[in-house]
């Protein structure tokens, strides 16, 4: 692991964030889909899952790199 605590605690706040700012669109997106019936509801619930896992992963590899140069 980094040596830098404060890096790691910025870069999980920023994914945290992220994860809450993605959590509310897809809810959206799905209530959108199920609740009214419109199609596009869907797609944006979809995007933003992905969105999401795009960040974990970010993260995971962003701490992974920094280990590697401590």
């Amino acid at each position: 692991m980094t040596a830098d605590i404060g890096k790691m605690k910025q870069r999980l706040a920023l994914m945290l964030a992220v994860s809450a700012v993605v959590f509310v669109a897809a809810g959206a997106g799905f209530y959108v889909y199920f609740g009214q019936g419109q199609n596009w509801g869907r797609w944006v619930a979809v995007v933003a899952l992905g969105i999401g896992f795009v960040g974990q992963i970010g993260l995971v590899l962003s701490l992974r790199r920094d280990s590697r140069r401590a």
